[in-house]
């Protein structure tokens, strides 16, 4: 039982180094790893903001639901131009209860990712945010309706396991 075992583990181990070497020995992969708001493309850090006095504080994680990427000049690898297009959940930090969904597009640029889009809160209104990733995740908010017509402020990401996000966003 124990050499099976040994065996299931170390024959994907093998395969993924092998893969692996070959990507890096190439300097190029064969697929795409661009994602969602960075990964793959930067490393991205946890940015530590602060409430600016009077801002309304909404704490939620996103949760990728969709996610395609396109490869815009068809070279089979990440370059300029190439974009991820992805929506997520919005959960609730603490019920984990769904409050809404975003839809974010991010553009391979010379410095990282341009990323645009939109957090929905269901039955408050639309935020919308833009930012340059490089590697931080801050996002600026840009306007918003429903509640939110007029808003501004930010959105601070960081990076959970499973590739989640929490977000605290600030909004004046």
């Amino acid at each position: 039982m124990h050499g099976k075992r040994w065996f299931l583990v170390a024959i994907p181990l093998v395969v993924a180094l092998t893969v692996g070497g070959v990507a890096l020995a190439s300097g190029r992969s064969s697929r795409p790893t661009m994602g969602p708001w960075g990964r793959g493309v930067v490393h991205v850090q946890s940015s530590h903001g602060r409430a600016p006095k009077g801002s309304e504080v909404i704490v939620f994680v996103s949760k990728q639901t969709n996610d395609k990427f396109v490869d815009a000049d068809g070279s089979g690898s990440q370059t300029v131009g190439d974009y991820d297009i992805f929506t997520e959940t919005l959960l609730d930090e603490q019920s984990h209860q769904p409050v809404g969904i975003d839809n974010a597009r991010c553009t391979l640029d010379f410095n990282g990712e341009m990323c645009e889009g939109l957090f929905t809160l269901t039955g408050r209104g639309d935020l919308s945010i833009q930012t340059q990733i490089t590697n931080v995740v801050d996002l600026a908010i840009t306007g918003g309706t429903g509640e939110f017509a007029g808003a501004s402020g930010e959105a601070i990401g960081r990076p959970l396991q499973g590739g989640n996000t929490e977000w605290t966003v600030f909004i004046s």
